[in-house]
């Protein structure tokens, strides 16, 4: 019994030892100027002047490691040069700024910096400098996955120009200066960079896309598509527009889909698909959906601009079919969506038609059939049932 006695107070007196003894201090680096060679770093980290990752050189950051900033300063890499800075869930990497209120510039991937890596980071305000919080320069490549980009007003990732191999994945976006027109949580080209995943308010394909020519063959449009002339869709052809998209027509251009073609021009809640004239103050002249044109689908759209020659900014012929959801038709001088001749299985749900020259003999937000077209939950002025 004496022998139990004994070791149970040992055990005690080791467990309190542990218990008190303080945990170690976190190691605290003060950096500036040139990253020559490579170099690590870890535990709390003071950026006091601009630094440079030289060609050649990487920079490793440890998990669990903040990096915090000076006003004005920034972390740029160069070409050759490389950052892995690969957190893990439950120590995350944290770039912010070291006194609040005092914004940092951001970190900049120069030329052709490639095989850099940010997983389980968090950049936060950031305002001024390179202005988005992550920059990409021609040909730079990274892979960013599980990262936060919070309280930065000139935008969180601009990889508008990053190079193939890029990848955003599974990311989350706050409050990063988000508006129509820019700054956007983040800015990508879908021909160069993958992404995912992510929560984001504002996101914005860099890729650029001129149509000039007929379609003739299955084609998928992202990003920037700018259609000039009258366009027709082919039989057998399908163009698929990714969420996001913004379609701009020159003055006076217009979509024509075949019977035996279709558009799925599917977007979200938070990226919608727009189809819009490319300069203000001009009018395009719709799309129209020709005999025997079925399936065609369009959600989360907005169409605005339309109104030359006196055309709805979507119409259909005989035998054409559509689905379409959660759109908006404001700005169209002559009308919203005719579809009179549509066939049966047309369905026009959760829309709002705004001013689109609504008067009371036409024309009309929306103009359709009852016994062909399925419509509810829309809003708008002038819904016309014109029974045959």
């Amino acid at each position: 019994m004496k022998r139990i006695a004994i070791f149970q107070v040992i055990a005690l007196v080791i467990v309190l030892g542990a218990c008190s003894r303080s945990e170690e201090p976190i190691k605290i680096t003060d950096v500036s100027g040139n990253i020559e060679m490579n170099a690590a770093w870890s535990g709390q980290v003071n950026v006091l002047a601009p630094v440079q990752i030289l060609g050649g050189a990487t920079l490793t950051i440890a998990p669990g490691t903040r990096v915090l900033f000076a006003a004005e300063t920034y972390l740029d890499v160069l070409e050759t040069g490389k950052i892995i800075a690969k957190g893990t869930a439950s120590e995350r990497i944290e770039f912010g700024a070291a006194v609040e209120g005092e914004p940092w510039w951001g970190i900049y991937l120069d030329d052709n910096c490639k095989g850099n890596e940010f997983a389980y980071c968090g950049l936060r305000a950031v305002s001024g400098g390179y202005s988005y919080a992550l920059g990409f320069d021609e040909g730079a490549t990274a892979a960013i996955s599980y990262c936060t980009f919070d309280g930065n007003s000139g935008g969180g990732i601009n990889a508008g120009d990053a190079g193939a191999g890029t990848a955003i994945l599974n990311c989350s976006f706050g409050d990063n200066g988000d508006s129509a027109d820019g700054p956007y949580d983040y800015v990508y080209n879908s021909l160069t960079c993958a992404e995912s995943g992510n929560t984001a308010n504002s996101v914005y394909d860099y890729n650029e896309i001129i149509v000039s020519e007929d379609v003739a063959s299955d084609v998928v449009w992202s990003g920037q598509v700018y259609v000039d002339g009258e366009i027709e869709i082919v039989s057998g052809a399908m163009v698929v527009i990714k969420p996001g998209t913004y379609v701009m027509f020159a003055s006076g251009s217009r979509l024509d889909v075949w019977g035996g073609a279709r558009i799925l021009a599917a977007g979200t809640a938070n990226r919608r698909i727009a189809f819009r004239a490319a300069n203000n103050g001009d009018f395009w002249e719709g799309i129209y959906l020709d005999d025997d044109s079925a399936g065609n689908e369009f959600s989360y759209c907005d169409f605005s601009d339309s109104g030359m020659e006196a055309t709805y900014a979507l119409g259909f012929d005989d035998g054409a079919t559509a689905q379409i959801a959660y759109c908006v038709f404001d700005g169209n001088n002559c009308g919203g969506v005719d579809a009179y001749d549509a066939d049966d299985g047309t369905s026009i749900t959760y829309c709002e038609f705004g001013d689109n020259g609504d008067g009371p003999e036409g024309p009309y937000d929306l103009r359709y059939r009852s016994e062909t077209c399925a419509v509810s939950n829309n809003t708008g002025s002038t819904l016309f049932d014109d029974p045959l």
